[in-house]
């Protein structure tokens, strides 16, 4: 983590994802149930559906990491959560969440100009190397599987995303 966060501040976090889980639980609820006749709805809807089962359980395992971290804090074990040397600490967080939403909103806007793939390999790629500091081989790997591996998903469940004429996405 890198800095200590308040109880509050945690509980709210965990509430927030779970708040998102659920509201995109509903949104594949509902495009299976209403507009299962669309084309690619229903196949869209699962897909929501289980995106929201992987947001819920990767909350749960992070409130399970926090609670083990918030434990070892109570402990007196301090000097694991000090901030550590090129580790984010004070005000660095709130530049590194406005670094997060702006690559998200350069994710989306390169969606109306290049291929899903290609801005899911650019997204994760800048994600990885900036927020993950791993080196440039595992973070090419990654976000190519990631990104081109999700773009096949989606062919294959039918569901409609930005294309281009490029010759090597799927």
């Amino acid at each position: 983590m890198g800095y200590v966060r308040s109880e509050k501040g945690r509980a709210v976090e965990i509430a927030l994802l779970v708040l998102v889980a659920l509201v995109v639980l509903w949104e594949g609820i509902r495009f299976v149930t209403t507009l299962g006749d669309e084309i690619g709805a229903a196949e869209a809807g699962i897909f929501l559906i289980v995106l929201a089962g992987l947001l819920a359980l990767l909350t749960i395992v992070y409130g399970v990491q926090l609670r083990l971290e918030l434990a070892r804090v109570r402990e007196g074990d301090r000097a694991a959560d000090a901030p550590q040397e090129g580790s984010q600490a004070g005000g660095s967080e709130h530049r590194s969440a406005l670094l997060g939403i702006g690559l998200f909103f350069g994710f989306v806007l390169m969606l109306n100009y290049i291929d899903y793939a290609v801005a899911a390999f650019v997204f994760l790629a800048a994600h990885l190397r900036l927020f993950g500091r791993y080196p440039w081989p595992v973070v090419v790997l990654t976000a190519a599987a990631i990104a081109f591996g999700s773009a096949y998903l989606w062919n294959l469940l039918g569901v409609a995303m930005p294309r281009h004429d490029f010759p090597f996405v799927f």
